[in-house]
């Protein structure tokens, strides 16, 4: 008997997108049509062009904001 597993064509949902440099599917970046898992992407931010940038809600809050710059 063939060998059906992953056979069935992935054509929408989570398992259709995956990440445009590693092909990983989980952590998935759609924003902005990246198509970058959030690792890849924090290895390649700055050459992308995104600045951190520290506003008064990302210190409050404790995060780090990331815009275009």
């Amino acid at each position: 008997m063939a060998n059906l597993t992953y056979s069935h064509p992935r054509t929408y949902g989570k398992d259709s997108r995956h990440c445009r440099v590693c092909k990983t599917t989980r952590g998935l970046i759609r924003k902005y049509h990246l198509n970058m898992c959030r690792r890849c992407f924090r290895e390649r931010a700055n050459d992308i062009g995104f600045v951190k940038v520290n506003s008064e809600d990302s210190l409050q809050a404790g995060g780090v904001d990331w815009g275009i710059g």
